[in-house]
């Protein structure tokens, strides 16, 4: 079966990747998640093979470290 990749991973710094090692991920439900281990917590959703964050990060570059943490953390979400 191959894997559906978001398109967000592809934009993902090195820097962005470090940080996400770093974040706790933290389910709310199966598609909503709570990322702690930063300034402060955010949410980050995975609908329809898109990954959405509420971090400003996100909002200027379509990416950042709490979807990196999703990317790299839940990898059987993409299977």
């Amino acid at each position: 079966m191959p894997i559906k990749i978001p398109q967000s991973a592809f934009n993902i710094t090195a820097k962005m990747q470090e940080k996400a090692f770093r974040l706790k991920v933290e389910d709310i439900d199966p598609a909503t998640f709570r990322i702690t281990g930063g300034p402060e917590p955010h949410i980050v959703t995975w609908a329809d093979g898109v990954l959405t964050c509420d971090c400003k990060s996100f909002e200027h570059r379509g990416t950042c470290s709490h979807c990196a943490a999703i990317i790299l953390q839940r990898q059987e979400l993409f299977k």
